[in-house]
Parts: structure tokens; sequence; C-alpha cells
């Protein structure tokens, strides 16, 4: 048995970056054997809009068709699947992680498996027929349906998604193959615009329909997940794409530790890839903490560092030399996310925030009042703080 964690990085992030993403931050904390003896095996994947070579024109057309508009995330998907499979063995434990639309890749690649299974040392061909499987989304081709279930003992024999189709092989005299499954899946504020962003109206329905096959739902798969989401964002192409199943997988799975919870900051301050990383280490401690409960070993020493550079009333943003031109533009039409709905879906961190009294000077007396939280107004200025496990970061565990 060996572990294997998959780290899907965000749009236009990449591990050569000068200020890595939490996503890659967390790759770089996992080593190659745990303290148990047990293999641990890293696959990283840059996010889309990275340029891959190629003249100026070429690059800049990538960054913009790849980063603005989501162009080669299948791609990055299937790469994600081929790599996956090829190290994967029967009793292996699974983790996935990403940011931004890197999540969305991270998430698709869960429900890929859910739908198509995972090929042992899969060729090219076999990941096209998979994708093309998985893309058609009609009633036939849901996880759950006889076809589906016969298109995976062709594919992937040696493995199953469900007791029920487990059940399914062994009343037509198969192996029943063995039960595959996500240990963890830690994901930071996901962004799965793709095409036009959705605010366009009718251009943007018409022309991103072939992008709505992508199954994004926390699957039973999982079996246990952590999504950290941004209160600050208000860019409309950042719309976050929120886990809704997670009551039914609850009491699906009592065990199951699911938990999506909003954290101050705007869309860097809590996925990383700025300078300034006060916020955004606390999501990262969280998500690697959720991480460390399923098995995942992390060094200790870089989480302490990730957690003397924490603080709760950092900076909403992550660059300290404000907004570019283009994310400038791409804030023109901001609009406050539609937020929690309720005070346990809000990290304690930001409730924190909410409620302290000592403002830094550089906040000329304003107080956290983000419209996304205001709903919780009142709930959230009645929260007794001594009920917050550790309000000022992130407790490591």
């Amino acid at each position: 048995m060996k572990r294997i964690a998959v780290f899907c990085d965000g749009t236009w992030n990449s591990a050569d970056q000068p200020h890595p993403t939490n996503v890659r931050r967390m790759a770089m904390m996992v080593p190659p054997v745990g303290a148990d003896g047990v293999r641990q095996v890293t696959l990283y994947f840059q996010g889309v809009g990275v340029p891959e070579g190629g003249g100026w024109l070429t690059r800049l057309n990538e960054r913009i068709s790849g980063g603005a508009m989501g162009f080669g995330l299948d791609d990055k998907i299937a790469t994600a699947y081929l790599h996956l499979g090829k190290q994967y063995e029967p009793g292996d434990e699974v983790h996935v992680f990403g940011f931004s639309r890197g999540a969305y890749t991270a998430r698709s690649l869960v429900g890929l498996i859910r739908n198509c299974g995972l090929p042992h040392r899969p060729s090219v061909e076999t990941v096209r027929a998979c994708f093309d499987h998985y893309r058609d989304r009609d009633e036939d081709t849901k996880p759950d349906s006889e076809e589906s279930m016969a298109f995976r003992l062709r594919i992937s024999p040696g493995l199953t998604t469900s007791a029920a189709e487990a059940a399914w092989r062994k009343a037509r005299g198969h192996a029943e193959g063995h039960p595959f499954a996500v240990t963890y899946l830690g994901v930071w504020d996901t962004v799965g615009a793709l095409g036009i962003p959705s605010h366009w109206g009718l251009p943007a329905r018409l022309l991103n329909r072939k992008y709505r096959f992508h199954d994004t739902d926390l699957s039973s798969l999982v079996h246990s997940a952590r999504h950290a989401v941004a209160v600050d964002e208000m860019r409309r192409p950042f719309v976050p794409t929120l886990w809704t199943n997670l009551p039914d997988l609850r009491a699906a799975r009592p065990g199951g530790d699911y938990r999506q919870e909003w954290f101050a900051g705007v869309h860097g301050a809590v996925g990383g890839g700025g300078d300034l990383v006060s916020l955004s280490g606390i999501a990262l401690l969280w998500v690697a903490n959720g991480a460390r409960m399923a098995g995942l070993e992390l060094r200790l020493t870089d989480l302490e560092a990730v957690h003397r550079g924490c603080d709760l009333l950092g900076p909403v943003f992550n660059q300290s030399q404000g907004k570019t031109l283009f994310q400038k533009l791409l804030g023109l039409t901001g609009k406050a996310r539609s937020g929690p709905e309720r005070i346990g879906m809000v990290a304690h961190p930001a409730v924190g925030r909410w409620r302290c009294a000592e403002l830094p000077a550089d906040w000329k007396g304003r107080a956290y009042r983000p419209r996304t939280l205001t709903g919780l107004a009142g709930d959230l200025d009645g929260f007794d703080l001594a009920g917050l496990s550790d309000y000022s970061t992130t407790r490591l565990t």
C-alpha cells in the first residue's frame, strides 16, 4: 500500500512562480516516506492558462483562453486521470487537492472516476474512451446505470465504485473487484466557470453548453473532504462552485468528515499565490489538518512555519502591489457572493475577525462587515468567542 497525493493548481499557477499557491506549498510538504514506512507519491499538475512554449502570441492566447475562459481544463483532468491510473494499485490511499479551477479539476477527476472507474495503466486511447463516456450525460450513462456498470467492468474490471456495483457484478458471475475510494479531497475556493462568463447572458448560455457534463458533486467515493470558500471575492467570473449534497453524504456515512466553511479574504487570499499569506495560511492549515486526520503525512516543520505567518487580521487581498489592470477590469461589475446559511458554516478565524474589537491602524477604524456575511450578523455578534477552538488562526492538530 502507498499513498498517492494528487495536486491540481489554479488558473495561471505553476510550480516555478515566485509566490506559490496553497496547492504547491502543500505538495512540497509531502515526504516521500511516512513515519510509518508507507511510501507517499506526489503528482502535481499546473493550472490552466500557463503557457507551454511557442511564440509570444501563442503564449498570450494560452493565457487568455485558458485563464479567462478555462479552455484546456478537460486536458488537465484527462492528464491527472492518466497519471493516477499509472500509479494506482488496489489498496492505495488517494488524496486529491486543488485550488480555483484546479479545485474544479480535482472534483471533476473524482467525478470521472465515479462514472468510468480507473483503468490500470491506461493508454491515451482508453482515457479518451472514458472521457467520451463521461461527456455523455444522459440517463443511460449516469454512474449507477447498468450501461455505466458494464462500461466500468470492461474498462476497469479490477475496481468497483460502490457496493451496488459489486453486487451487480456478483449477480452476473463476475469478480466483485476491489472497492475504490478517495481517502480525502481538499480544495480551496472552487471556481468552475468555463467558457464565456455566465453574466454575459444568452451568448454564454449558448456557447457554454458543451462544458456542462462535469460532475463536481461530492461523490460517495470520497470518505472525507474539506472546501475552503472565500468570503470577500466579488468578481462575477469567480462564482464559487459549492457542494450542495453534504447532508445526504453525512447521513449515508455517519463517520465521514465532510466540511465546507467560509474564510475571510478574496479568492487568492484563501488559495494563495501572492506575497501576502497571513490569511491563505489559515485556509492551508485547515485543509492540511483534514488531510493529516485522513492519514496523509505532512512535514510538521513546514506546517509550523505556515502557522507562524498566519494572522486573522491580515489583508483580505494577497498581493501587496495592488490589483493588475486585468483584475481591475474583472472587478468592474463586482457583486458580493451569496453567503453561508448558518453560522456553523463560517470558519472560526472569520468569526474571530468579525468580532475583533481592536483593529489595526491601517483599517481606519472600519469593522470587518462583508456583505456576504451580513445575513448572519445577529448570530456573529452574539457568538461566544470562548466556544471557538482557536479563532486566532487554525490549530495544528
